[in-house]
C-alpha cells in the first residue's frame, strides 16, 4: 500500500539534501552541519507514528526493514569496493585490517573508524536508535512531555562523562539529537497543513540559529557545552526551513522531481560523499591549477553530484528496489516514518 505523501515535507527534504551535498562540497560550511541534521531528523519526527503501535516488537519490525535492508545492501557493495581499491589507489586507511569495517558495520558505526566505507550512513543507524528510544519516551512520558525529556536526554549525552561509549548503533548521537526528532513530532500535529507561522517569527528563529552556530558555539571552550549549544541552535533551524518548505509547496504544489528525491534520499546520502570525492580528484588531475574547494568549484561539484546521485537513485529504484527494502519499483517506502 502506498503511503500518503505531504508536499511540504518533500520540499523540506529536498532542501536539506541539497544543503548537505553543498556542505560536503564546501567544507567552509561545516559549521552548519547541526542545522542540516536538525531538519533531517525534524522531518522524520513529523511522520512519527510510534504511538499507534501497542507493542515495541511490532514497532521494531515496522522500522527494521526500510533501515536494515538498504544499510547492509549498500555496505556490502562499498565494502567490496574498499577491499578491491584501498591499496591499489592508496587510500588513507589501506593498512586497516579487513575485518574492521565489518565490525563497525555490525556495531552500526560506519563513521567510527573508517571514513571511506559508507560514512554517511551513520545517520541511518542513529535514526533507528532514535526512533526506538522515542517509542519508550512516548509510552512512559506521554507526548506532552517528550520535548522536555528529549532536551534533558541531550544534556545528559553532551555533559555526562561516559556517554560517548554508548556508541552501539550511535545511541549517543541519537540521545544528543533527540530534540530535533521530538520537535518535529510536536510541531506537526497536523502534518497535512505544514508549518503555519509568520515570516517574522521564521526570520528571527533563522537569525538566532545562525548566530548560535557561527558565533556562540565556537566561543564556548568546553566541547561538551558546545555540543549542547549547537543542538539547541539546530532546533531553531527546523521551524524556519519547514515554513519555507510550506511556502514552496503552496507556490509550486506537488512536483514529481521533488517527490522522487525525497523518497530516494537514502540512496543519495549513500552515494554523495563518493561522488564529491571523485569529482575533486578529477578536477585536481584535469586542472591542477584550479581550486577544488573554491565556491565556484564547490557549487559546480554539488550540482553535478545531485544529477549523478539522482540518476543512480532512479536506476536502483527501477531495477534493484530490493536494495531499498522495497518489493516493487513504485512502492514508496519512507524510511523516515
Amino acid at each position: 500500500m502506498e503511503k500518503a505523501r505531504y508536499a511540504w515535507l518533500d520540499y523540506a527534504r529536498l532542501m536539506s539534501l541539497m544543503l548537505i551535498v553543498l556542505l560536503h562540497a564546501q567544507p567552509r560550511m561545516l559549521v552548519f552541519i547541526v542545522g542540516i541534521l536538525a531538519v533531517f531528523f525534524g522531518c522524520s519526527g513529523c511522520l512519527c507514528h510510534a504511538d499507534e503501535y501497542d507493542s515495541f516488537w511490532a514497532y521494531f519490525k515496522h522500522r527494521l526493514r526500510p533501515v536494515a535492508v538498504p544499510y547492509f545492501a549498500f555496505y556490502a557493495i562499498f565494502y567490496a569496493l574498499w577491499l578491491a581499491a584501498q591499496r591499489r589507489i592508496g587510500l588513507a586507511d589501506a593498512a586497516a585490517p579487513w575485518w574492521q569495517p565489518l565490525w563497525q558495520c555490525l556495531m552500526g558505526q560506519p563513521k567510527a573508524y573508517s571514513l571511506l566505507v559508507l560514512a554517511p550512513f551513520w545517520f541511518i543507524t542513529c535514526l533507528l536508535s532514535m526512533q526506538l528510544i522515542y517509542y519508550w519516551m512516548l509510552r512512559l512520558a506521554g507526548r506532552r512531555w517528550t520535548l522536555a525529556v528529549s532536551v534533558a536526554l541531550a544534556a545528559v549525552a553532551a555533559l555526562c562523562p561516559g556517554t560517548e561509549h554508548l556508541n552501539f548503533w550511535n545511541i549517543n548521537y541519537a540521545m544528543l539529537y533527540m530534540p530535533f526528532y521530538a520537535l518535529g513530532h510536536t510541531m506537526c500535529g497536523s502534518v497535512e497543513r505544514g508549518v503555519r507561522i509568520g515570516w517574522i517569527k521564521a526570520a528571527v528563529l533563522a537569525v538566532a540559529a545562525v548566530a548560535i552556530m557561527v558565533c556562540a558555539a565556537p566561543a564556548v571552550q568546553q566541547v561538551e557545552w558546545r555540543a549542547l549549544l549547537l543542538t539547541l541552535g539546530g532546533m531553531a533551524v527546523i521551524m524556519p526551513l519547514a515554513w519555507l518548505a510550506t511556502k514552496a509547496a503552496d507556490l509550486f504544489g506537488k512536483c514529481r522531481v521533488v517527490t522522487f528525491f525525497a523518497a530516494n534520499g537514502i540512496t543519495c546520502l549513500a552515494l554523495q560523499n563518493y561522488c564529491i570525492g571523485a569529482l575533486r580528484i578529477a578536477i585536481n588531475r584535469l586542472a591542477p591549477q584550479a581550486d577544488a574547494l573554491s565556491w565556484p568549484s564547490s557549487l559546480a561539484i554539488a550540482a553535478i553530484t545531485i544529477a549523478i546521485v539522482g540518476t543512480a537513485a532512479w536506476l536502483i529504484s527501477r531495477y534493484a528496489p530490493w536494495m531499498l527494502g522495497r518489493k516493487k519499483e513504485h512502492e514508496t517506502l519512507n524510511f523516515q516514518h
